[in-house]
C-alpha cells in the first residue's frame, strides 16, 4: 500500500465497502433536531437559511425574497462600517475590526453607504429592530413583523432592489 499524508483515518467511525464513513445519517438528525430550525417544515429544515433568524423568516414566508436579501445586505453593510470605524465586533468576541489599513476612498464609501442604509429605516424602533434580526441574528420580537417588514422594504428600496412606492 502506498504512503498516504494526511490525517488518518478514524478507527471509530463505520465505512462502507468503498472507504466512505456512514456517519452522515447521524449528522443530519441532528440538524433536523436543532431548536432553530425545529417549526419548520422538514423539506426545509436542510436549507442553509434557515441558519439564521432572518433566513428563517424567509424560509416561512413571512418576509419576502427582496426584503430578505436586503436583509443580508444591510448585515454586510454594518460589518463593513464596524470595519471602518474599528469597533469591536460582538459577533468575534469583542475582537477589532480591521480599519486601519483601508484606503480613504473605500472607508468614505462605506461611510455613506451605511449612512444611506441607517437613515432610510427611519425612527430609533425600526433601526434597532432591524439591526438586531438581521444584523445581531435575533428572533424578530413577538408583534413587531410589520415594523421589521417595513424596515426591510425600505432597505430594498435604498439599494435598489424593490421600487418604491407612489402615494397618493
Amino acid at each position: 500500500m502506498l504512503n498516504r499524508q494526511g490525517r488518518k483515518r478514524k478507527t471509530t467511525v463505520k465505512r462502507d465497502s468503498n472507504g466512505k464513513s456512514r456517519g452522515e445519517d447521524k449528522i443530519r438528525e441532528v440538524v433536523m433536531n436543532q431548536p432553530h430550525r425545529r417549526w419548520l417544515p422538514e423539506a426545509h429544515r436542510l436549507d442553509q437559511r434557515a441558519e439564521n433568524s432572518l433566513g428563517r423568516l424567509a424560509i416561512a414566508r413571512h418576509v419576502s425574497q427582496a426584503e430578505y436579501e436586503a436583509g443580508k445586505r444591510y448585515a454586510k453593510v454594518v460589518a463593513q462600517y464596524r470595519a471602518v470605524i474599528s469597533a469591536r465586533d460582538p459577533l468575534l468576541n469583542g475582537h477589532p475590526g480591521s480599519g486601519r489599513d483601508m484606503m480613504e476612498l473605500e472607508a468614505r464609501r462605506r461611510t455613506v453607504e451605511f449612512n444611506a442604509a441607517f437613515e432610510c429605516l427611519g425612527g430609533q424602533v425600526i433601526q434597532r429592530l432591524v439591526a438586531r434580526v438581521a444584523v445581531y441574528n435575533e428572533p424578530c420580537p413577538y408583534g413587531s413583523l410589520a415594523a421589521l417588514r417595513y424596515g426591510l422594504r425600505a432597505l430594498a428600496v435604498t439599494f435598489g432592489m424593490l421600487r418604491p412606492v407612489a402615494r397618493l
